[in-house]
């Protein structure tokens, strides 16, 4: 069985949430994919010392970091005989 998954967040253009609160602003994003189990994530650096290194969910070091643009979309497909198929696209594209 097959699950695919797009992800699309629209980036704030300021770092001020819609009740008053600000945030720290995203420096940098990547996706992390564990080349053992499969595990995935978005990683949204806000500058802190905060890294994975090792995988939460079958706790081996084998985590890959790919750099998502702030202009890229993705969508994440997993099926036990085809493996992983990551697909980017520009999310200006997507939406306009």
């Amino acid at each position: 069985m097959s699950s695919a998954e797009t992800i699309y967040h629209p980036l704030p253009k300021s770092n001020i949430l819609h009740d008053g609160r600000t945030t720290s602003p995203i420096k940098k994003i990547d996706f992390l994919l564990c080349n053992s189990c499969f595990w995935c994530a978005s990683y949204l650096n806000l500058g802190t010392s905060f890294i994975v290194v090792q995988c939460p969910l079958c706790k081996e070091n084998a985590i890959e970091w790919i750099p998502i643009s702030a202009n890229d979309a993705y969508s994440f497909d997993y099926n036990p005989v085809t493996g992983v198929i990551v697909e980017f696209s520009n999310r200006n594209k997507i939406s306009g």
